[in-house]
């Protein structure tokens, strides 16, 4: 009986873990992609010459990806 509990009990230790990891990922991919938009906005308004939030518009990167084409 009590090795069954010592299962139960590693099973939810384990799913616990996997979750806050889970979690601290999903985090970390959305303050990454946070400072990516904000670098983007400041770099190209603010440090460039062009409207800061220019750049999050579909033309703008339409106008972008014609210099690497």
């Amino acid at each position: 009986m009590k090795a069954r509990w010592l299962k139960v009990n590693q099973w939810r230790n384990s799913r616990q873990t996997l979750m806050k990891s889970l979690v601290s990922f999903l985090l970390f991919c959305l303050a990454g992609l946070f400072l990516f938009i904000v670098g983007l906005v400041i770099g190209y308004g603010f440090i460039g010459s062009g409207e800061p939030f220019a750049i999050l518009k579909q033309e703008t990167w339409a106008n972008l990806m014609t210099y690497f084409k």
